[in-house]
């Protein structure tokens, strides 16, 4: 998956064991025996420390859980929260160690010099993830990423789109918290890499990937859910003329990234 970090398996590595993370606590909440439910918690637990200790990024896992537990977990809230716990208190505790370790690389200031700015410079690139998960021609070391003002339309236009897309996406989906859990997961697995803290190098990672499975979850959801709205025949080219469409539209970004920024 990281393509450009050939010599550098931390990616691949802790997104491999988020993942199973997870899993495994999912398998944990779904356990209806208390002793092997304890059991799988305490391994989804141990996977989420060795993925922080391959790479910080890992810190999206409890929110993830969170939202997981919001969306679509079941039971008492305390429970829920109960089971979060560990998981937030571990990651946050890891991540500090992280930032002190830092010192004066995050001392300066966020992207387009104002955390609001970071988060408006960072929906263009959200667009780019996007389109990189269809197009994946144009891909680069480092990421150039132009600093925008606060209130530019062109960042907040491109989260706009999103939420046009994930609003369609839920709407039209038989089995909307699970769209909706997919949409936000996404989001929060793209949370530490829009530059609320001052980074070294802006983007400097491909963190698409950890995106990626949610994405396409909820993608295949709508797909199905607007299928099954339609006669077999018609419901068979409808799937064709879908799938062109989002594949044309993510390249057509691609290509405009492409084009502008190199």
């Amino acid at each position: 998956e990281s393509v450009v970090w050939l010599a550098e398996r931390k990616n691949v590595l802790a997104l491999a064991l988020s993942l199973w993370s997870m899993e495994r606590y999912i398998a944990a909440r779904q356990e209806a025996v208390r002793s092997r439910a304890l059991r799988l918690g305490g391994v989804a637990l141990t996977f989420l420390i060795i993925a922080m200790l391959a790479k910080v990024h890992a810190l999206v896992v409890p929110v993830v859980l969170a939202c997981y537990e919001v969306l679509i977990g079941r039971g008492a809230w305390k429970i829920r929260v109960a089971w979060v716990a560990p998981f937030a208190l571990v990651a946050a505790v890891l991540t500090g160690v992280k930032l002190a370790g830092l010192g004066e690389q995050i001392s300066g200031l966020p992207l387009g010099g104002s955390r609001m700015a970071a988060v408006c410079s960072s929906g263009p690139v959200w667009v780019r993830y996007l389109s990189h998960t269809v197009a994946p021609w144009s891909l680069s070391f480092f990421y150039y990423v132009p600093e925008l003002e606060p209130l530019s339309i062109f960042g907040w236009g491109a989260w706009a789109l999103t939420g046009v897309l994930a609003a369609l996406t839920i709407r039209f989906s038989h089995r909307r918290m699970l769209v909706l859990f997919c949409w936000a997961a996404a989001l929060a697995s793209l949370g530490p890499a829009i530059n609320l803290a001052a980074q070294p190098i802006p983007m400097a990672d491909h963190y698409h990937v950890w995106a990626l499975p949610f994405l396409l979850i909820g993608l295949a959801e709508l797909f199905a859910s607007l299928l099954e709205r339609l006669p077999h025949n018609r419901a068979k080219w409808l799937g064709v003329l879908l799938s062109a469409a989002v594949a044309a539209s993510f390249a057509l970004v691609a290509f405009f990234e492409a084009s502008v920024y190199e």
